[in-house]
């Protein structure tokens, strides 16, 4: 089979295949219209959705990025039970919305944010932790936004730590020794980034739109992976 030519069809790109000795033709698709494992179609959808995330669901105001990870003795309680991770979730939410009103003083302000938990890392290992792109400040009950201090907002890995546990302990997911154990950890492998070197501006489209790909990013990464021709593997 050669290739001839590339098409551009109106539902995917394409390229049309013909067989030099009897003549048949056929038309091999460039996208598998699937999501995480291939590279190129799921970049497509980072691109349309992260347009709109960037346009129509983020407010004009300031944004930035913040990122909860857990310790590594935690992360075996998510491998299999994959549902479980709603907890990261909730709890993270949680302990920014609490740290922002009590900055704020404002007990009834309203978060606005955009959550994707990943559970990859660099090296695909089983690595939940959660990216938050979220509004710097708070939504009042009347409607006004109120923005936050400038510089970081506020200590609150020890809070999501507590709160984190508290929620392990409640779901019994965890035993009391080993509660115990690593509430005595003085590095405790609880980490809040707090995005004060990702602060977007309000009227910073581009700066929403690039914090939301990463947000809904791939974990293969095409610049990491080679070819191995030895021993005939990717690395």
């Amino acid at each position: 089979m050669n290739i001839i030519c590339a098409l551009r069809l109106p539902t995917s790109p394409s390229t049309r295949l013909e067989c030099p000795d009897c003549g048949h033709e056929r038309l091999l698709a460039f996208t598998c219209k699937t999501r995480h494992f291939c590279p190129s179609c799921h970049q497509r959808r980072v691109r349309s959705t992260s347009e709109w995330i960037g346009s129509s669901v983020c407010h004009k105001v300031p944004h930035r990025q913040v990122v909860f990870t857990i310790p590594k003795v935690l992360r075996g309680i998510f491998r299999k039970r994959r549902q479980l991770l709603s907890l990261l979730f909730q709890t993270a939410i949680n302990t920014l919305t609490a740290s922002f009103r009590l900055l704020l003083n404002i007990p009834e302000g309203k978060l606005g944010a955009i959550a994707a938990v990943h559970t990859f890392g660099d090296y695909l290992i089983f690595h939940p932790h959660l990216h938050v792109l979220v509004a710097d400040g708070l939504f009042a009950p009347d409607g006004c936004f109120h923005c936050l201090p400038q510089g970081a907002i506020g200590p609150m890995t020890e809070l999501f730590r507590q709160r984190f546990l508290a929620v392990l302990r409640e779901k019994k997911l965890i035993s009391p020794h080993k509660l115990s154990d690593l509430l005595s950890w003085k590095h405790s492998g609880f980490h809040v980034h707090d995005g004060r070197d990702d602060l977007i501006a309000a009227d910073d489209y581009a700066g929403r739109k690039r914090l939301a790909e990463y947000l809904l990013r791939h974990p293969f990464s095409l610049q990491k992976i080679t070819w191995n021709a030895s021993s005939k593997t990717v690395i």
